[in-house]
């Protein structure tokens, strides 16, 4: 219950950002709201989802469990889990879907933009066609933050408060 209590606290003293500014692969810049509707976090954790039937659970382990408890320790954590994802290829095709579902917007934008400087981009680009990996953490983190930053919230409802 303890550790429980930690990440609860964690998460409660992350405040996501309610805009964004993504660079594409020609260093165009893109801003949008990191606010999304229940229908596209639906989707999106819909894809997410998706990323837990890949086998990466064993790589990932090692990384949740290592390091301090203090709150920076549990970010440098976060962000060590989303490069660990992300370098594996079938992997980072599913986080790019959770972007491209996510951010249609921004995909679109970064698709005229690169066509627009003369860069070759595929017939049907996804988000790790157009962005660097750090970009896509970018957009990720948000979405992922508020959702946990949400359960978190509702689940210190039902924890035993201290007298």
């Amino acid at each position: 219950m303890l550790e429980e209590n930690k990440l609860l606290k964690l998460i409660n003293t992350i405040v996501p950002p309610t805009s964004l500014k993504v660079v594409d692969l020609s260093g165009g810049e893109h801003n949008c709201s990191a606010v999304l509707s229940a229908r596209v976090q639906s989707r999106g954790i819909a894809a997410l989802l998706e990323i837990m039937d890949t086998s990466i659970s064993d790589s990932v382990t090692p990384l949740l469990s290592s390091g301090g408890d203090a709150p920076a320790d549990q970010i440098e954590k976060m962000f060590k889990v989303i490069h660990r994802i992300a370098s594996d290829e079938a992997v980072l095709v599913k986080l790019s879907k959770v972007v491209d579902i996510t951010y249609p917007k921004v995909i679109d934008a970064a698709v005229a933009n690169l066509k627009a400087k003369g860069i070759d981009v595929p017939d049907a680009p996804s988000a790790c066609d157009l962005f660097e990996v750090d970009q896509l953490i970018a957009l990720l983190s948000p979405f992922v933050l508020r959702l946990l930053s949400g359960l978190a919230t509702q689940m210190a409802k039902f924890l035993p408060q201290k007298a």
